[in-house]
């Protein structure tokens, strides 16, 4: 039967690298160039819905992977290794594996990285992807502090919120807790898309955020201030950096530095906006489908 499906249908797919099992959502065709969207640290590949399907309309193949302990994504049985963003080891190796398995050697790829998915989009532009990554979207976050403090660094203190997330007995419950997180960050945020689409049910029945509590810690054991300068200035690939005006994730130093060395650099700054955007309203949809086209 032939599939009648269009290219901004949404289909769940499932693959399995480095012994996990991997989520994503692919739009658009197989004979599409490909466009690959990694979220942020306590996201999803859903994040991506409205993107992806405006990328698909314009002829790409959109590939949205649930990164490892995330999502639909099997839970690490060694997640301090596994779920570091930062360290090759970690959560690039997973994405590296994720590109080579169904994406041509010589296949030019698109990214687009929110947050962590733009810090692993920098490991893999500024090193194993050099030559195959022409694109690379950055959605505020950076390679690092321009002058590191050896002590507390913002990142941490907002990562260490998400340590043993609460539960709730309805999704109503868990969607007013994601507005009274999220809401003021970005008031497009599709707070009952978000709620559907990152929800998981403890073994009490309860409902809670869909990730792997276990992403904590591995963020947390990682030694010193991120510093992914040396692969910043490596990268060759075309760059769009978009920064929330009122973000406290990526500073405006960091973010002029990011324009004044490394790659030559598009940005977008949002006014009124925090981490992260969202990249669904019309205005972040547009440019970011411009700058990849």
């Amino acid at each position: 039967m032939a599939d009648t499906r269009t290219r901004a249908e949404r289909r769940d797919r499932f693959l399995t690298v480095g012994g996990l099992e991997i989520h994503y959502s692919e739009w658009g065709a197989p004979v599409d160039p490909p466009v690959v969207c990694v979220h942020g640290f306590s996201r999803n590949g859903r994040a991506f819905d409205t993107l992806a399907r405006a990328l698909a309309d314009k002829g790409f193949r959109v590939l949205c992977p649930d990164v490892p302990g995330r999502g639909a994504s099997e839970w690490s049985r060694d997640p301090e290794t596994d779920y570091r963003p930062d360290d090759p080891d970690g959560l690039p190796r997973y994405l590296r594996g994720f590109c080579e398995e169904l994406l041509d050697d010589e296949e030019p790829v698109r990214w687009v990285g929110t947050s962590m998915g733009g810090v692993i989009g920098i490991r893999l532009a500024g090193g194993p992807l050099g030559d195959q990554i022409s694109n690379l979207v950055v959605n505020d976050i950076g390679p690092g502090p321009v002058d590191p403090d050896p002590g507390e660094s913002t990142t941490s203190d907002h990562i260490r919120q998400y340590r043993d997330p609460p539960t709730f007995r309805t999704l109503e419950e868990l969607e007013a807790y994601f507005e009274a997180r999220y809401g003021d960050r970005d008031p497009s945020v599709d707070l009952r898309h978000m709620t559907v689409t990152s929800a998981r049910r403890t073994d009490d029945g309860a409902w809670t955020h869909d990730y792997d509590p276990a992403i904590v810690d591995a963020y947390l054991a990682t030694e010193g201030p991120r510093d992914l300068w040396t692969e910043w200035d490596t990268i060759e690939a075309e760059t769009f950096v978009l920064r929330g005006a009122e973000t406290h994730i990526l500073p405006e130093a960091e973010f002029e530095a990011m324009r004044s060395r490394g790659p030559e650099t598009e940005v977008l700054e949002l006014p009124g906006v925090g981490h992260a955007p969202s990249l669904a309203t019309d205005e972040q949809v547009e440019a970011v489908v411009s700058f990849l086209s």
